[in-house]
């Protein structure tokens, strides 16, 4: 089983940025998800899952310690269900089959339409590549902080 630690050392070490980066923007991260569930919003990841809320409705319960009848109040829970790769990229071994590659992504080339093309070169500057497909060198500490870190966690 990896830990929160566990996922920033590797996400440091793959990506040569500080650990102390790396730890606040995996924190915001994990905050930003929060705050969408809490307002009763779905947070889609494309590919990787979906963020969600449901509803348990009230009910009726018994305490087994007095066998009183209790009404069990509605609730709110957080619920994941995972994206297309993420599914097929694991085989239950904790080997990755296929799905999301380790390293770079790739991204493939647009079709001829023009939605294709706009959707690639919206992939490409979310990720950062440039027009002609190459990776961009690799971000330095103050490029990582400034797109990923609210204004309040930079320094």
């Amino acid at each position: 089983m990896a830990t929160k630690e566990d996922l920033i050392d590797r996400i440091a070490e793959s990506t040569g940025t500080r650990q102390k980066l790396v730890k606040a923007v995996v924190r915001e991260f994990f905050a930003q998800i929060t705050s969408e569930l809490a307002k009763g919003n779905r947070l889609e990841l494309r590919n990787f899952g979906v963020f969600d809320t449901k509803t348990t409705p009230a009910r009726m319960a018994q305490n087994p310690r007095t066998l009183k009848k209790v009404e069990v109040p509605a609730k709110r829970r957080a619920v994941f269900k995972p994206g297309r790769l993420m599914r097929e990229g694991s085989n239950g071994s904790g080997q990755q089959t296929q799905g999301y590659p380790h390293g770079n992504s790739k991204i493939k080339e647009p079709d001829a339409t023009s939605h294709g093309l706009q959707r690639s070169t919206q992939a490409r500057q979310v990720i950062g590549l440039r027009q002609d497909g190459s990776a961009p060198p690799a971000l330095d500490g103050d490029n990582l902080r400034s797109r990923f870190l609210p204004q309040s966690c930079r320094r």
